[in-house]
């Protein structure tokens, strides 16, 4: 999807670079489907160098910049009522570092109480060491599967066999190689 893209020539700088006329760089007005408006990320295509080619429009034209929508880097996103942070989090808690189909759950951490759908989320945006959870914290909501909403207590979660107890949806069998990064193990 291209937005604001000028097919005429546009004046070069003197290193053969374009120069971006902000103007045609807005994404129209009205948004999407989704009541937002589409973000979007401008991307030169010339080359930085007098002696080179620019990039050219399917017209033979050259483009300095051309605007497309790309995926939001989000840090913050509100699933089923909770705000989960992370980068690049979706509507099912599913991030930057585990967006599988089967990456549906956020984990709320003991040491800040906040969610985040995984631990290198927390690492990269808490500010803080991560706390894992205690053996006697497992009566404490600490697991959100993102595909219906189920808040789920540590023993639940770690009862489950990878599959949300009220939707049925897999949870991704390879997190239960990652437990000892939330919660303490047996024989700790």
């Amino acid at each position: 999807m291209e937005y604001g893209v000028r097919n005429s020539p546009r004046p070069h700088d003197p290193d053969g670079s374009c120069r971006l006329d902000r103007r045609h760089a807005q994404p129209p007005s009205g948004g999407v489907a989704s009541g937002k408006a589409p973000r979007i990320q401008l991307k030169f295509l010339t080359a930085r160098s007098p002696t080179k080619k620019p990039f050219l429009s399917k017209y033979g034209i050259p483009r300095c910049a051309v605007a497309s929508e790309t995926p939001s880097r989000e840090l913050n996103r509100t699933v089923h009522g909770i705000d989960v942070a992370g980068s690049e989090v979706d509507e099912e808690t599913r991030c930057l570092h585990y967006h599988g189909v089967h990456d549906i759950i956020a984990i709320r951490f003991k040491c800040c109480q906040a969610w985040y759908p995984c631990f290198e989320c927390h690492t990269e945006l808490a500010g803080h060491a991560a706390e894992r959870w205690a053996k006697d914290d497992s009566e404490v909501v600490a697991v959100l599967c993102g595909s219906c909403g189920k808040q789920l207590t540590v023993r639940e979660y770690l009862e489950c066999r990878s599959a949300c107890p009220r939707c049925r949806h897999d949870f991704n069998p390879g997190c239960r190689e990652d437990h000892h990064l939330y919660f303490e193990q047996a024989g700790e």
